[in-house]
């Protein structure tokens, strides 16, 4: 008695031998005419499974389970218990519909298409039940013969489409490892994608928000006004005069320490830094003070800075009255 040999793997996920090959084609294309005419079951009762595969294997005395046809007939499993109008209304059927419709010119292109559509279609059958190795096979004959169902009165059609089966092979054992990597490249645009939204957030709101308004003038003096006789230096002015003469060190007071300075004309004068520990009056009594002086002797109150803080009043002094002092070189 002759047995199928030669164990295989078909169309994506169904285990046969070699031997059952041809008679699984010519079966799925039996049920597939079968249920586009009467809309109904894409598998047949048992008896009738039997009864079709064992002529078609050619011995009467065989039985269908050699060649695992014994978990499709009807109401063996889920997907052997479906209808074709059930599968009809399933997005995926329609895409593998559309993707399988015309091999033309471009065969291996749709051929591509086509497998990759009735993989997806199986694994969506697949998910309504328990998934496990027998029922993958089972939806992927479902799958298979719903697709075939669609154009199975158009003989070339169902030859080119049936050539392109075994393309389903190697699309079953790579859809894993495909679908992987449809996600993790998915997660990865996604991510890109949230980067640049809040990138361009923080753009525009940084182009938005309003510059910081200037820091208010340090006030001067209530009786020091733009009238006065007296000059006004910048901060950066008196460092720049103090500096040129080595921050020498005049002498040191209760209210603050004088040093030599060099002003831009090559005068040399005194400039007291008013210590930060004293407060705003002590500033305007010095400078109430030394305005009041007029004597030859005595230091003449020339110019006055209060910025940041910072309070210095500069002098004239008849010693310092001579010409440019060595020790004070210009920058």
């Amino acid at each position: 008695m002759h047995r199928p040999t030669g164990k295989a793997t078909y169309w994506g996920s169904y285990r046969t031998t070699d031997c059952c090959q041809n008679a699984l084609v010519i079966l799925s294309q039996m049920l597939a005419s079968l249920a586009w005419k009467t809309q109904g079951n894409i598998s047949i009762p048992k008896q009738q499974w039997e009864s079709c595969s064992s002529y078609l294997l050619h011995q009467q005395t065989e039985r269908s389970n050699l060649c695992n046809f014994d978990s499709l007939p009807s109401g063996s499993s889920y997907c052997s218990s479906l209808t074709l109008k059930s599968v009809t209304g399933m997005d995926s059927y329609e895409r593998a519909r559309k993707n399988c419709s015309n091999f033309g010119t471009s065969y291996e292109e749709t051929c591509t298409a086509c497998s990759v559509a009735v993989i997806s279609l199986r694994d969506d059958l697949l998910r309504e039940e328990k998934e496990n190795d027998s029922e993958k096979a089972i939806c992927g004959v479902a799958a298979v013969i719903a697709v075939a169902a669609t154009n199975i009165e158009d003989a070339s059609w169902v030859d080119s489409f049936y050539r392109c089966l075994p393309a389903l092979d190697k699309e079953g054992r790579y859809s894993a490892q495909f679908h992987l990597l449809r996600v993790l490249l998915a997660m990865f645009i996604a991510l890109i994608g949230v980067i640049l939204v809040i990138s361009l957030i923080k753009y525009v709101n940084k182009r938005q928000k309003p510059s910081p308004p200037p820091p208010p003038p340090t006030p001067r003096p209530k009786d020091l006004t733009m009238g006065s006789s007296l000059c006004q230096f910048s901060k950066a002015e008196i460092e720049k005069a103090i500096n040129l003469c080595n921050m020498k060190s005049l002498g040191k007071g209760s209210a603050g320490e004088v040093f030599k300075g060099l002003l831009p004309s090559g005068q040399v004068v005194a400039i007291k830094h008013i210590t930060e520990s004293n407060t705003s009056d002590t500033f305007k009594r010095e400078i109430d003070g030394l305005s009041r002086v007029r004597h030859p002797n005595h230091v003449s109150l020339l110019c006055f800075c209060i910025e940041e803080g910072k309070q210095y009043l500069v002098s004239i002094a008849r010693s310092f009255i001579r010409p440019l002092d060595v020790t004070c070189v210009k920058s």
